[in-house]
């Protein structure tokens, strides 16, 4: 009863019930919260996979969490979490094993894995106008395009390509058609 407190408002006088918890060190509580998080990001269509009950845009191979440094220890789906991620699955086979953001970052970008969307994106269109310069080509911006792919790859690499002017032109049209 001594948690009770009467409390005068503009509205007039309340009761209230005065709960004290102790905090919790970050790295108890993240292993509760976390595949909550995981599981609550939305997408437009989802999809289940193996045994698995759980719903998600792709299958989960792997999960990546560490705070300070420690391993925040947790299961979504039948995946573990850990301190292992994975760079380009054709240009760097293998584990990566880190211990903060600084590792993280620095070590999938020599695997071939660019995290930040951004970098992506100034990568592809640094790479467009070299391609475009290389043959005095023109480049057709399209934002929106160009953000799509920037979220598709995890290393882009422009390409240009060309063809045999003679497949611009059309056969004349036969005077024989019935």
């Amino acid at each position: 009863m001594e948690s009770l407190q009467w409390v005068s408002t503009e509205k007039g006088e309340y009761v209230c019930a005065i709960k004290e918890e102790t905090g919790k060190p970050t790295h108890e509580i993240l292993p509760a919260l976390v595949p909550g998080w995981i599981l609550s990001i939305p997408f437009q269509k989802s999809m289940r996979w193996a045994d698995v009950s759980i719903r998600f845009a792709r299958p989960i191979h792997w999960i990546l969490a560490l705070f300070g440094g420690k391993l925040i220890p947790f299961e979504v789906g039948n995946v573990r979490s850990g301190d292992v991620t994975y760079g380009h699955r054709f240009m760097h086979a293998g584990p990566i094993r880190v211990n903060n953001l600084t590792s993280y970052l620095q070590k999938t970008q020599e695997a071939f894995a660019m995290v930040n969307p951004a970098e992506r994106k100034k990568k592809i269109e640094a790479e467009m106008v070299k391609q475009a310069e290389e043959v005095t080509g023109k480049i057709l911006r399209d934002e929106e395009l160009l953000d799509e792919v920037a979220f598709l790859v995890e290393y882009p690499v422009a390409m240009r390509g060309s063809f045999d002017p003679k497949f611009l032109s059309l056969p004349r049209k036969s005077s024989s058609t019935p």
